[in-house]
């Protein structure tokens, strides 16, 4: 049984990883949304950050398997036009594709660093920014393209008990370099910032290996078979640490 915690704080590389985690998100599809608790959890959290109760038009980058929809859904919010655009097309095939608050809903797969943004009333990204080659660039797009934006970035503090029994670094961007980059890409937003930190305890140190293989979260990363091996004979986690930065912002008129 895995029992979830929700902490939360009081103040508001090398990516070549990437490829192989389009792999293995692809390859544990199927079973991610049964493990995704985390994600799921996140993505409640970003959408109660939105103004509106109204959209024309949503894009949804790194949709996944519909966390964020899932989130949309709880909250009532109507949406016209919502498009899910991920790179893992097993991933979009678990995404749903009606809704009673959503007239239209379009899955796209691709790189949302390749997509060519148009305008848009929202764009929100959950748990999916960290990966990106070139997040600066990104978030800019994101500003100059979007009414308003509501981003869950992961920071390098996520998993950060795996990295130290492993003596690995984390791919991921740390706290204050993320903070940096959305204040200098959405100086004309009114802004607000705020990081979480998420917990999930185990009963048992085979439910944590399990919950590490089912979400994709090992299966793409750069360890040797020595390294993954000591891994799986020797980790003796009760917990798994996840931190993000949540972000929401309105274009000033």
């Amino acid at each position: 049984m895995v029992h979830l915690k929700v902490v939360v704080l009081d103040s508001f590389h090398s990516f070549n990883q990437l490829a192989f985690n389009q792999h293995a998100f692809n390859k544990h599809a199927k079973t991610y949304h049964l493990f995704a608790h985390i994600q799921q959890q996140i993505a409640i959290c970003l959408v109660q950050f939105l103004k509106q109760k109204h959209y024309a038009k949503v894009l949804d980058l790194g949709s996944g398997s519909g966390a964020v929809f899932n989130a949309l859904e709880r909250q009532n919010i109507l949406i016209e036009d919502f498009i899910a655009l991920d790179n893992s097309i097993n991933m979009l095939k678990l995404h749903p594709t009606h809704s009673i608050n959503i007239q239209k809903i379009s899955l796209e797969h691709a790189d949302f660093e390749e997509h060519v943004f148009c305008d848009y009333d929202l764009v929100v990204s959950s748990s999916s920014l960290q990966w990106a080659r070139d997040l600066k660039s990104v978030l800019e797009k994101i500003a100059f393209f979007s009414k308003e934006a509501a981003l869950a970035i992961h920071t390098d503090f996520s998993l950060h008990e795996v990295h130290e029994f492993l003596g690995t670094p984390s791919p991921l961007r740390d706290l204050k370099t993320l903070k940096s980059l959305i204040k200098n890409a959405f100086k004309n937003f009114q802004i607000e910032l705020e990081n979480k930190r998420f917990a999930l305890y185990f009963n048992r140190k085979q439910d944590a290996l399990n919950y590490l293989k089912k979400c994709g979260l090992l299966g793409g990363s750069t360890l040797s078979f020595k390294q993954k091996k000591h891994f799986f004979q020797n980790m003796a986690f009760e917990k798994l640490s996840y931190e993000v930065l949540l972000f929401s912002g309105i274009k000033r008129s």
